[in-house]
């Protein structure tokens, strides 16, 4: 479940900057965080803030909402403001907030750890490193 959400989100932070590779690499992304994330950061009760349900008529402007939630936005976490993340700046994986938040066992020497507590827990909540 990890690896799939990391897999997607370092697409989208690493895509070429063509628009179209962008909206293939978010869709995507969009796609996992229907499945893992939305439980908890939905738009009627969006933990911390963070709505990645999206709304609106249909998919693509649910997606569309949550990419403009998400892509150069900075985070709510005081902490990660302060540092100059975004949620997710592309080209920059060092400074989006979600992929470190997503990382902390997935890169060598920790390369993407969050600082806690000031940056909060790491996501999935509850789950193991696996």
């Amino acid at each position: 479940m990890k690896k799939s959400l990391l897999l997607g989100l370092t697409a989208l932070l690493l895509s070429a900057s063509a628009s179209q590779g962008q909206q293939f690499g978010f869709a995507r992304l969009y796609s996992i965080m229907q499945s893992k994330c939305v439980s908890c950061h939905n738009n009627a009760s969006p933990t911390a803030g963070l709505d990645l349900e999206g709304s609106g008529g249909g998919t693509t402007q649910k997606r569309q909402a949550v990419y403009n939630n998400l892509v150069d936005v900075t985070p709510a976490n005081a902490s990660a403001a302060a540092k100059g993340y975004k949620y997710i700046r592309k080209g920059y994986p060092d400074k989006s907030f979600l992929l470190r938040k997503i990382a902390h066992a997935g890169f060598e020497n920790g390369d993407y750890a969050i600082e806690q507590p000031a940056e909060g827990g790491q996501m999935p909540s509850g789950q193991g490193t696996a």
